[in-house]
């Protein structure tokens, strides 16, 4: 009986299980900055589950909600989940490696190249979507490995399973959905895609996919707005040089023989002709990605399958040669190496010796993310400070409210991060739920809201004159750390309103 599953206990699963704990460890044993602005939005819809409002796709905040009804709202406690998808990635990478033919050596490589880039160390130290997503990519990855290798064609509806999961998480998992079949009818192996199992995976994709394409449609389809803004003000507008340049920076320039390897593999090795429709995969969404200017990290999810064909191209090559150079000097670069660029992607350092120490990497640490001014810590860092001392501000606002005026007054913010941090922090100091125009925090505060008096944060002065009687300014909340646009914001308490706030919240609603 133990026989049978003693390849569960072989060296390379050993390898990949210790590699996973470690990259789970890394994450747990980091210190932390503070909430991130899209962890405060998830908090605010975790308490708010409807399906009402899928302005947000709602596995993600589900998730969270499950995460906090058990170990609560801590950091450690939500940082844990995001930690874990990493780890098994780390886990999917090994097993891939596994599958394409690789020992232990070449699984030592793929798993260790999965854990030192900037751009998973950053992802898995925070609960957001984008996590999850890259989960569900890789495992898409490593299923369609095993219809290549074992011909199992009803392994299609596990694909459609998580793929259909994935769009229950963030539909940018339709760009996989796509570049498989678009890889497929360009290859020998278009024979996959003639038989009812792969279409019957794609089925439930679009299943899952169906409430939120029906809620877009009776809401007047806000998601063509936030991809118009998406692509036209906020993503930085990346050349193809610097495209290609954030692929080899965030994903540490000490894998990029190895994921080159992994490219040669699928074109140009002959045990991997039967693996190339996945390096089409990678091709196809380079070209999409650069020419749509999309944010570096959408192409990261692909990558482990690049590390572990390439792990085994190395491998084979230098054990052709006897070489011992894989554990005698590149692991031991690698682990190094990986040491020195962590800082740059999670939170290890007190916030004073960052600056110090990585003060050159200043704007957005090599890389940008936005359009927005940034501040002397990278956006990713940045988005983590102010929200609990803008909160506090916003409280001593409130509190200085005669008393006949907080049972009537509402706290408008100009983005979700500040209604986040007001709804989250604000509990603490008895403030009324927030209301935004912004994304889905406007589908919330359109709900019968008839406040006569408005503390406002990132609203303009010129604005509220226009809107309300009397505008004063109360105070000016001001942060070190923070994004520059963030910083030096006046709060403003608005009386005598001319138009009701439903006539505001549409007057300045915006899904970006």
């Amino acid at each position: 009986m133990l026989a049978k599953y003693r390849y569960l206990f072989s060296n390379s699963i050993i390898i990949i299980l210790l590699l996973a704990l470690m990259k789970l460890l890394i994450h747990m044993f980091s210190t932390e900055y503070g909430y991130h602005r899209d962890e405060l939005l998830y908090i605010t819809i975790s308490d708010n589950l409807s399906f009402g409002n899928l302005s947000m796709l709602p596995l993600a905040p589900a998730i969270l909600a499950v995460i906090r009804s058990f170990a609560g709202s801590s950091l450690k406690a939500i940082h844990f989940f995001p930690a874990f998808c990493g780890a098994f990635v780390v886990l999917l990478t090994g097993l891939m490696t596994r599958e394409l033919g690789g020992e232990k050596r070449a699984v030592a490589l793929a798993s260790l190249a999965a854990i030192i880039p900037m751009g998973y160390l950053g992802i898995d130290s925070l609960f957001t979507y984008d996590v999850i997503d890259k989960l569900f990519w890789v495992a898409n990855l490593y299923i369609l490995i095993l219809i290549l290798k074992r011909r199992e064609l009803r392994l299609w509806l596990l694909f459609g399973l998580v793929g259909g999961l994935g769009v229950l998480n963030k539909i940018s998992i339709l760009f996989l959905c796509v570049a498989v079949f678009a890889a497929f009818c360009i290859s020998p192996e278009r024979k996959y895609i003639f038989n009812k199992w792969f279409w019957m995976g794609r089925v439930i994709v679009v299943v899952c996919l169906i409430p939120f394409l029906y809620w877009q449609h009776t809401h007047g389809w806000p998601i063509v707005s936030f991809a118009k803004y998406y692509a036209g003000s906020k993503t930085y507008q990346v050349s193809l040089l610097e495209f290609i340049w954030f692929q080899i920076f965030i994903m540490h320039p000490l894998t990029l023989p190895i994921w080159i390897s992994g490219l040669y593999f699928s074109f140009f090795s002959s045990n991997g002709r039967q693996y190339r429709v996945i390096g089409w995969i990678y091709v196809i969404l380079f070209v999409v990605f650069a020419l749509l200017k999309a944010k570096f990290y959408f192409l990261i999810p692909v990558y482990p399958f690049l590390f572990a064909s390439g792990a085994v191209l190395i491998d084979n090559y230098f054990r052709r040669r006897n070489w011992k150079l894989i554990p005698a000097i590149v692991f031991p670069v690698m682990i190094v190496a990986g040491i020195i660029t962590a800082p740059v992607a999670m939170p290890l350092l007190p916030v004073e010796t960052f600056t110090k120490v990585y003060g050159f990497l200043s704007g957005d640490a090599g890389i940008k993310q936005e359009s927005h001014e940034i501040s002397n810590l990278p956006q990713h860092f940045a988005d983590r400070f102010g929200w609990q001392e803008m909160a506090m501000t916003i409280a001593s606002v409130y509190a200085d409210l005669p008393e006949d005026e907080k049972s009537k007054a509402c706290i408008l913010t100009g983005n979700y991060g500040e209604a986040g941090a007001v709804y989250f922090f604000g509990k603490k100091y008895g403030l009324p739920d927030p209301i935004s125009g912004h994304g889905w925090h406007y589908y919330e505060g359109t709900k019968n809201n008839t406040s006569d008096v408005v503390i406002s944060i990132n609203i303009s002065k010129e604005y509220l004159q226009a809107r309300f009687d009397d505008v004063t300014q109360a105070t000016v909340f001001q942060c070190r750390y923070c994004m520059p646009y963030e910083n030096n914001q006046p709060v403003y308490v608005s009386r005598e309103p001319n138009r009701s706030i439903e006539e505001i919240l549409e007057e300045i609603k915006h899904f970006d």
